[in-house]
């Protein structure tokens, strides 16, 4: 007999900008928000939750390779709210038998008009100016460097062996979208690594290729139970873009 499938029905917890989240709750306030949120979902019949816990190369976890996010505290980065959302949002999610998928955001380092002066001394893009690129009004982390890779690796890596999480949801995990007459910066970086490639997008196209590939490789590794899961887009005519839905990699 084939066994039923299981229909998804999750809904997306952004932090970013703190757009679904408030600045400042202290461990019971946030501890209130999330089984109140929860509860609601549960009863609107949702099964799944994608919560976003690296918005911009910080952490809402105490992590050793990124700084606190500043979308928790209110604060600067690195501030401890002096409890772990991440945790808090995990269990409650299990107590109401939902899944939780942790939502990553890979290259983003700042949001725009935010300098790097405003992160952490001990954000990575500080300690290795050179990993960071600046397009438009937004600081990446450049994905052609095989050291930035390898970081992200390690941080999504700490995170499965770390929490109980269900899946890893990767989102931005394309190169920035293209802004009129601007260069993303990252000729150096081509001249150095893509030497086997004629064309620079190719070689983009492959520094994207490869992340993905790793990252799976590394979840099933630490934890083979565990999904991964991506935001891909198709665009209709170069006017519409579509979200497609979450699916996990084969």
């Amino acid at each position: 007999m084939t066994p039923p499938k299981n229909e998804m029905c999750a809904t997306w917890i952004a932090t970013v900008k703190n757009v679904d989240m408030k600045l400042g709750m202290n461990g019971a306030q946030y501890t209130a928000w999330v089984q109140k949120t929860l509860d609601k979902l549960k009863a609107n019949k949702f099964n799944a939750v994608i919560y976003q816990v690296k918005p911009t190369n910080d952490a809402l976890y105490p992590s050793k390779l990124a700084p606190w996010s500043s979308y928790i505290t209110g604060g600067k980065q690195r501030k401890s709210p002096s409890y772990d959302p991440l945790l808090i949002m995990i269990n409650e999610a299990h107590k109401r038998g939902m899944k939780l998928h942790a939502w990553v955001n890979p290259y983003r380092v700042t949001m725009p008009g935010k300098t790097l002066a405003s992160l952490a001394p001990s954000n990575v893009v500080r300690t290795n100016p050179g990993w960071v690129v600046k397009y438009g009004k937004q600081y990446y982390l450049n994905p052609g460097l095989p050291e930035v890779r390898n970081f992200l690796l390690a941080t999504v890596k700490e995170l499965v062996a770390k929490y109980d999480i269900d899946a890893v949801h990767m989102d931005d995990y394309f190169y920035p979208y293209k802004i009129k007459n601007e260069t993303f910066p990252d000729q150096a970086a081509f001249k150095k690594y893509g030497s086997t490639f004629k064309k620079i997008a190719d070689w983009r196209r492959d520094n994207v290729n490869q992340l993905v590939k790793k990252v799976y490789s590394s979840i099933k590794t630490t934890k083979p139970h565990v999904q991964f899961g991506i935001s891909p887009f198709g665009v209709w005519r170069n006017q519409w873009i579509l979200l497609a839905a979450v699916r996990e990699l084969v």
